[in-house]
């Protein structure tokens, strides 16, 4: 699969643009006119600007709290608090931790948008909550560029595209709101002292950095397909010509700048170097101060088409005088990116043979491995392609004892930071040890802990649970207040619960255990943390794994951090449904009562809350949490008799997934699982035709035994219910299921292409079933002319002597079991098929009953002299005395069954017991 990357750095874009609005040829400052802010919102905003999102977060829950907080200001917290959010996301390095946080920032903006609708920040807040949706589109996108699984990395893509579509249209609606408040001011010319002015300037830019916002959308969905193709030609072609439409409008704004170089940036991507590189270099010759920030992304982008124009030592010159030049800003996207282009530089130059880069080439190879190991220490768009590029030349292998032993600590801290990007666990390891040699844990407790903590994160990630668990539980609980002992607890339960679910034997109890124990203590050190959840969602799970259903939902519901909420009330639901089941076992006959039915409709309900909030919250139908919730919701309607609500709810996701070009194996089981139960409820609404095609597609997506099985799992189903309807007396539903089966059975077997080995033997196997012989020897003899090469025909001839017997065709059935026996001498299925066959034909010419007798007495006798002594023995000699009590010999059947009996108490099974008994009843014994 073609690799492709994100050549730009959009986040740290996004962070240009918060002030890009503003005009820079009249030097207006639109903020400067504005009334001040109220003091508490200066205060939070300097705790933003310095980093301090939890004390941000702290100071926004002590102003809720406050009974002297302004009623004007209560308002808005839910929204300032969301924003502290949003700007956390887009600083935080680890993107679990980012998706976590932007969905806590989408949960306070709907908060505040819920609750007051009409404030005056209202429109605001939309434009936000499509911020939101964007960065998860980029953060997805971040996620897929590290999976190495082309399918998981494709399926990452689509998600990333799902978001991106669900900002645009926020933006779209947004905008809509931006250009009504900005058209309601009057067009004629203003003074500066009608205040007006600023009102009406302030809507503008906020219209202005919006329309950019949507620009940048295109721009970021088109890195998610391959270089050349047509779909990010499309995309590339529309932000181009949305870029050009802004700096047209307002190209003596900084958002007409900013537009003008994503302009560029995308006729880069699409090939177009020399239009690139003349809007490139004209934006560099301004001289405004406040350009500054915005041409040092520039700048980057310069690097980038200078080497793709072939120029490798003046694309190094231009990159070494970029870093020189920005030495202060360690870890930014627009600096990584820049260490990545001089690495591809000097490795351009040493391929081609570059005479002045050959003859530094041990100075140039030591630079290059420094910058490259410098950018896989930190989650960006171009970790990959720097791990692919240091994998070439740094030396293989394990490290050292003699370069481990003179490594300092910091030294060892690094390169082993270094090792984790590379995912050189062992070598991390190692390193990480070495590191922990060279400090004083009771000296410099802090510097130990870090390094404590970074092996554990590597036992884990190398499958070393145990040791991982067993470090990551001592930082938890000896060192409580240390800044990284919640990461850590979190790390320790994950580590034990995959070391519960790799082991075997007794050792996973004492894992189990532990992994309670470490809970518990999370729980009662931390109540209040998102660590603290993820404690309770795992006591749930093991509540519910081992049927204490009560405890599991209280658990579950207990959960209140947002961006888990959702995913412990699906499963509260989950448990509340187990439970209906549990008591319907109990009860009469399996009839639902009272509490069971109400524990069904608690699943339902938190079912159906959570699928609305994820619909509500814009989740991609084709979002695995989604899925599975959908998949619950569909199959609580569906045993509850409700197949078209469980249809409605199951086709987005069926289509949404059909139309992806891939798919995660996670996904790929869930489409299954969708599939089956939009086949199961298209057969029970008598939508045969739509059934069909729902098995085309299940054919497509599973194959084998699993596929076998589904055929077989959605016929037990189908029989299972048309029992239940029998049992119940309910001979009108009953003869409905029937025939919508018979229905869906014969479409299935006309449908003449596309069909497989398995399809058809279900099919003609279920025709038995629904005893329709003749149908089931067409279907089986078509089984043996289409598939003579498989090597399961074996069962469908045993299957067709059986179809053959059955419709009395007595002869055809001796032909086929003759053929096999002979065949297959010692086959003990068809030598009992071939003594049905002489049984059952008995039954309509009685000629042929001491041949059926003889026949079974033969192959007991040939088991006898197996122990211990098989059931089929047993059933051998009951069949010799069925066929000689229907002879008219019910004495001889007595006596057969009575000399049986004698010798065994448990004649092979309860079931063939059981037998024995009813039959000497009959025979007067």
């Amino acid at each position: 699969m073609l690799r492709f990357r994100r050549a730009a750095a959009p986040i740290a874009a996004v962070l240009v643009l918060a002030s890009c609005s503003c005009p820079v040829a009249e030097a207006r400052q639109v903020d400067g006119e504005e009334a001040p802010s109220p003091r508490p919102l200066r205060f939070l905003e300097g705790l933003r600007e310095r980093g301090y999102f939890d004390l941000a977060d702290e100071y926004i829950a002590s102003l809720r709290d406050d009974p002297e907080t302004p009623d004007t200001l209560k308002p808005i917290l839910a929204f300032e608090e969301g924003r502290n959010k949003l700007r956390e996301a887009e600083a935080a390095p680890d993107l679990e931790r980012r998706d976590l946080l932007l969905d806590q920032g989408r949960a306070a903006f709907d908060a505040f948008l819920k609750a007051h609708p009409s404030h005056e920040l209202a429109v605001e807040a939309k434009v936000q909550l499509a911020q939101v949706l964007y960065q998860r589109g980029q953060t997805a996108a971040l996620k897929a560029d590290e999976r190495e699984d082309p399918a998981d990395r494709e399926a990452g893509l689509a998600a990333a595209r799902a978001a991106f579509a669900e900002a645009r249209r926020s933006f779209d609606a947004a905008r809509a709101d931006l250009e009504q408040a900005y058209r309601a001011f009057p067009v004629a010319f203003l003074e500066e002292s009608d205040p007006r002015r600023a009102a009406r300037d302030e809507a503008q830019r906020q219209l202005i950095d919006a329309t950019l916002k949507r620009a940048l959308i295109d721009y970021d969905e088109a890195q998610t397909y391959p270089e050349g193709s047509d779909d990010r030609n499309r995309l590339l072609d529309e932000a181009i010509t949305a870029f050009k439409s802004i700096y047209d409008s307002y190209r003596t704004w900084m958002a007409g700048f900013a537009a003008r170089m994503w302009q560029g940036k995308s006729l880069e991507e699409k090939g177009d170097l020399g239009a690139a590189m003349g809007i490139y270099n004209e934006l560099l010759t301004h001289e405004d101060p406040r350009l500054r920030q915005l041409q040092r992304q520039v700048a980057f982008f310069k690097v980038i088409t200078t080497r793709k124009r072939g120029e490798a030592p003046l694309a190094e010159r231009l990159a070494r005088e970029w870093l020189n030049a920005s030495r202060g800003d360690a870890g930014s996207y627009e600096r990584l990116g820049v260490q990545l282009e001089l690495a591809r530089n000097i490795d351009a130059q040493l391929e081609s043979g570059y005479a002045p880069a050959v003859a530094r080439k041990d100075d140039l190879v030591r630079d290059l491995t420094g910058q490259l190991r410098q950018v896989v220490a930190y989650a960006s768009p171009y970790k990959a392609d720097a791990v692919e590029l240091l994998k070439k030349y740094r030396p293989s292998g394990p490290i050292d004892a003699r370069t481990l032993a003179g490594l300092g600590f910091d030294q060892a801290m690094t390169r082993a930071r270094e090792e984790m990007g590379l995912r050189s666990w062992d070598n991390a390891i190692a390193l990480l040890r070495a590191a922990l040699t060279k400090v004083n844990p009771a000296r410099d407790p802090g510097r130990a802990n870090e390094a404590r903590y970074l092996l554990a994160f590597n036992f884990y990630s190398a499958g070393r649970y145990h040791e991982s668990a067993v470090l990551a539980d001592f930082l938890a609980r000896r060192y409580p207040s240390w800044d990284s002992s919640l990461a850590a607890t979190e790390l320790g339960m994950g580590a034990m619960a995959q070391a519960y679910e790799s082991s075997r034997g007794r050792g996973r109890e004492q894992d189990l255990r532990r992994l309670r124990d470490l809970a518990d203590y999370t729980i009662a050190t931390w109540p209040d943390s998102s660590q603290a959840d993820v404690a309770r969602i795992l006591q749930g799970d093991i509540a519910l794994g081992q049927g204490r259903y009560p405890e599991a939902i209280d658990a579950y519901l207990s959960v209140t951090t947002s961006g888990r909420v959702l995913d412990a009330r699906s499963k509260a639901a989950s448990a509340h449904w187990r439970r209906s089941l549990e008591l319907r076992k109990q009860g009469p006959e399996g009839a639902a009562s009272p509490e069971a039915a109400a524990e069904a409709e608690k699943a339902l309900a938190l079912l159906q809350e959570t699928y609305d909030a994820r619909v509500e919250a814009r989740v991609a139908p084709t979002d695995p949490d989604r899925l599975s919730n959908a998949a619950d919701l569909a199959e609580i309607h569906l045993i509850e008799d409700r197949p078209s609500e469980s249809l409605a709810i199951l086709a987005p996701h069926t289509e949404a997934i059909g139309a992806a070009s891939s798919m995660s194996d996670r996904t790929e089981e869930l489409y299954v699982r969708l599939m089956k139960l939009q086949l199961q409820a298209h057969i029970a609404a008598g939508q045969t035709d739509a059934a069909i095609s729902d098995m085309s597609v299940l054919e497509a997506v599973a194959s084998g035994d699993s596929l076998t099985q589904l055929f077989f799992s959605i016929g037990r189903l189908l029989e299972a219910e048309m029992e239940t309807q029998r049992q119940a007396g309910d001979r009108a539903r009953l003869e409905a299921s029937r025939k919508a089966f018979e229905q869906f059975l014969d479409a299935l077997i006309e449908r003449q292409s596309n069909q497989s080995f398995e399809s058809l033997q279900w099919a003609g196997e279920q025709m038995l079933t629904l005893e329709r012989p003749d149908r089931a020897i067409e279907i089986f003899r078509r089984v043996i002319e289409e598939f003579p090469e498989s090597d399961r025909l074996l069962r469908t001839r045993l299957k067709l002597s059986g179809a053959h017997r059955r419709a009395g065709q007595f002869n055809e059935a001796w032909a086929v079991t003759a053929r096999l026996v002979a065949e297959n001498p010692k086959a003990l299925d068809f030598l009992m098929e071939q003594c049905q066959v002489l049984e059952d034909w008995a039954e309509v010419e009685p000629g042929y009953w001491n041949v059926a007798i003889r026949h079974w007495q033969d192959l007991a006798k040939r088991l006898e002299g197996a122990r211990p002594r098989r059931p089929e023995y047993y059933e051998c000699w009951y069949h010799v005395a069925l066929c000689q009590f229907n002879k008219g010999s019910k004495d001889a059947a007595r006596r057969t069954l009575k000399s049986v009996m004698a010798l065994s108490t448990t004649l092979g099974s309860p079931e063939i017991k059981q037998d024995y008994e009813q039959l000497l009843r009959r025979a007067g014994g």
